[in-house]
């Protein structure tokens, strides 16, 4: 279903760029281009300051936000939180954003009016506007659209928001969100602020529900408590949200590799186990982190290195990338490229001062790796 609904989307976007393209055969082929990847830009960026605007009225809380597409390139201080500028220089600025609990009408009401702003302005410019910016209007009405149906099946995205949240369960919606003191918490660890996310979550009590019981634990790899993380994973209370049962394998193989460097588990413990977990994260693109620590526990270390050269290139919050800078050094340090593997360590380091995870690469990857 998942499969057939992007093909379906992407031939939809053909359609679409192939009408919206020949309705303007006088204007030059550069500029209707032109018009169609500003009217996206537009589109998204627009979308994203009006979320950062009102979202908290409808329990959206800021993580972070992002200039361009890529790898991270550098990040600037926004506040207290960060504006990462990415490798690829286009004009989309866009935001991660966490759920707290809100009354489900609002939250309907803020999501949607973001994505109906741009749908009504470029539908004003298509009906009265001058004929040159037609094209960037078909774009401006066009890519809230798609964007809201493919991600109409994740719990908890937009799409999903808009054309399913009025009629889903309590308590699904209660999986999705964090209390507002574990939202803290993680965007204190997102900004390096490791301690003062223990801190907060000390004084917390019980994980509000799966997106906080996953929080403690990456705290725990963050903190280097691998024995504790790797027994919490193993008796997580709660089950994930449908659609969503991917994410906690991909948890669970992460605990799994630093449990595997600290020397906590064998190899015949942790190899079929992280296979298992590997091949429940499916073809998403965050399984190339975890395939590229498995396969250096395996021993293919060529292979290794070629699949954290993928991982660094993903997009995704502070941790997610210090982890992946962390996974190509421990496939460099596996061949014995050591200036190679500092320098990765070095901008980890950089990203998120104290993660536990650079210190247990620099001491343990070379010597896990099975000959």
């Amino acid at each position: 279903m998942k499969r057939t609904m992007s093909l379906l989307l992407v031939a939809l976007s053909a359609v679409g760029t192939y009408a919206a393209l020949q309705s303007a055969p006088d204007q030059n082929l550069g500029l209707r281009v032109l018009g169609l990847f500003g009217g996206i830009c537009a589109a998204v960026s627009l979308t994203q300051l009006l979320l950062g605007a009102v979202g908290r009225w409808g329990g959206l809380r800021a993580l972070s936000y992002s200039l361009g597409l890529g790898a991270r390139l550098f990040d600037v201080p926004l506040g207290r939180r960060r504006l990462v500028v990415r490798t690829r220089p286009y004009p989309l600025l866009y935001g991660i954003h966490l759920r707290v609990p809100a009354p489900r009408g609002r939250v309907w009401a803020v999501v949607a009016a973001a994505y109906a702003v741009p749908v009504l302005l470029g539908g004003w410019l298509l009906a009265a506007g001058p004929d040159g910016w037609r094209l960037f209007g078909t774009a401006l009405t066009g890519a809230p659209v798609l964007e809201l149906l493919a991600s109409a099946a994740v719990p908890g995205g937009a799409g999903w928001i808009v054309l399913r949240l009025p009629t889903a369960p309590e308590e699904l919606l209660a999986a999705l969100c964090q209390t507002p003191v574990e939202a803290e918490a993680k965007l204190a660890l997102e900004n390096g602020r490791i301690d003062e996310a223990a801190a907060l979550l000390d004084g917390a009590g019980e994980p509000s529900g799966p997106a906080g019981a996953a929080l403690r634990i990456h705290l725990l790899l963050a903190r280097g408590h691998w024995q504790q993380a790797l027994a919490d994973t193993e008796r997580l209370p709660w089950a994930p949200p449908p659609g969503t049962e991917w994410v906690r394998a991909l948890l669970r193989g992460q605990v799994l590799v630093c449990a595997a460097d600290a020397g906590l588990l064998s190899p015949a413990e942790y190899l079929p186990r992280l296979t298992a977990e590997l091949d429940a994260v499916g073809p998403r693109q965050h399984a190339v982190l975890l395939r590229a620590d498995l396969l250096r526990l395996r021993g293919e270390r060529e292979a290794a290195l070629k699949a954290s050269a993928v991982g660094v290139r993903m997009m995704g919050d502070a941790l997610v990338s210090a982890d992946a800078l962390c996974s190509r050094a421990a496939a460099l340090l596996a061949l014995g490229r050591t200036a190679e593997a500092d320098r990765e360590l070095a901008k980890a380091r950089k990203l998120l001062p104290g993660l536990a995870r650079i210190a247990l690469v620099e001491r343990r990857a070379a010597a896990v790796v099975l000959d």
